[in-house]
């Protein structure tokens, strides 16, 4: 029998999706790699052969999160042609997106604010990175 092969790239994405998941329910403090391990029905140890730190998985989780935002930003935006109706396309998707009425999206837009506004926060030291996340939905709405 051979070994299985195994996509790393897409492996990363459905471990970082179920991480969104619990870090948007629980928080990044109150989720621990072994709950995200747990649901991906993987053990720890797997996730940390995909990820180096729990840091790594929360960055890749917001990197998912601003992923399908960007899809169902390009989505919406691909039949309208008015540079007005286009602004106005991306405002009504991000009130969506983060409609302050969903705790979970509430809590990750809190946690990811945290993050790059403390000292010690993930975001904030990955600056570089979070620029580069953003540069996709730059892209877009330009």
């Amino acid at each position: 029998m051979s070994p299985k092969y195994v996509d790393k790239k897409q492996k990363i994405k459905e471990i970082a999706q179920i991480a969104l998941k619990l870090f948007s329910h629980r928080g990044y403090a109150a989720t621990h790699v072994v709950q995200i391990a747990d649901a991906a029905g993987i053990g720890k140890s797997t996730v940390y052969e995909y990820f180096e730190t729990k840091e790594d998985l929360f960055f890749a989780a917001v990197k998912e999160w601003m992923l399908q935002f960007e899809s169902q930003l390009a989505e919406q935006l691909k039949d309208i042609q008015d540079p007005i109706q286009k602004l106005h396309a991306v405002a009504d998707l991000t009130m969506q997106w983060v409609e302050p009425m969903d705790p979970a999206t509430l809590r990750l837009s809190l946690e990811i604010l945290r993050h790059s506004l403390m000292e010690n926060g993930i975001f904030r030291k990955r600056r570089h990175l979070m620029k580069e996340l953003h540069a996709g939905s730059k892209h877009l709405v330009i």
